[in-house]
């Protein structure tokens, strides 16, 4: 990872006020290996052991589930510098959900034991994981709440500025997202119909706001699109 992780810098998106205390999260994780992972490539499947936790050092990844009927169905979207894989410390022994990579991605694997064993001891560490994890937690409670408050057209906006948030690149005025999703994935993630988004990045791109196909997505005026919210 390039930078440090603090704590206070963390939770200054997130109303999360009061903690000082630094931790330098990238210097523990520097002694554990890091594993490479393809694009669409497994990193561990529901009912698998929860024997290690993981940690994005570059790339994203997703996780989700399978309904009864084979459809896919996805709870997140993660990038660097965030914390998945992480049932195991609540006494989980079995995972219950799936995690993909979604572009070439690096991660840092830390054993289940390891780490649960090392936040006891340095409380620092545990409050920096905890952080994570509540952070994560935090945006599933925004997602959820956004399904019932706001209409689909301002729930695919705003996953657009959410992937420029994190994982956009900057290229003159506009911001590139590699590795842009397909209508299904994101209409899975916003709790919308494949037809709505759809319908909505062509309406999108016809206004010159956005530009998008197979494989990446370009915002031209990030400013206007978030006028488009409203």
């Amino acid at each position: 990872m390039d930078s440090v992780l603090k704590l206070d810098n963390l939770t200054t998106n997130n109303n999360l006020h009061g903690v000082h205390q630094l931790f330098d999260l990238n210097q523990y994780l520097s002694s554990f290996p890091s594993v490479d992972y393809k694009k669409d490539q497994l990193i561990y499947e529901p009912q698998g052991s929860t024997e290690n936790v993981y940690f994005i050092e570059k790339g994203s990844i997703i996780t989700g589930n399978y309904c009864d009927n084979g459809e896919l169905v996805i709870t997140n979207i993660l990038f660097k510098e965030q914390i998945f894989g992480e049932q195991g410390l609540t006494g989980y022994r079995q995972r219950g959900e799936f995690a993909q990579a979604k572009e070439r991605t690096t991660v840092k694997v830390v054993p289940l034991g390891t780490l649960r064993k090392e936040m006891l001891e340095n409380g620092a560490l545990g409050l920096a994981v905890n952080q994570l994890i509540l952070r994560k937690l935090m945006h599933i409670q925004d997602k959820w709440k956004s399904q019932i408050t706001d209409y689909a057209r301002t729930r695919v906006i705003d996953f657009i500025l959410h992937l420029v948030e994190n994982n956009g690149r900057r290229v003159g005025f506009e911001w590139t997202i590699d590795h842009f999703f397909p209508h299904r994935e994101v209409a899975s993630m916003v709790g919308s119909s494949r037809q709505t988004v759809t319908v909505t990045l062509n309406e999108l791109r016809n206004k010159n706001l956005i530009y998008f196909d197979r494989k990446r997505l370009i915002v031209r005026d990030i400013e206007q699109l978030k006028k488009e919210k409203f």
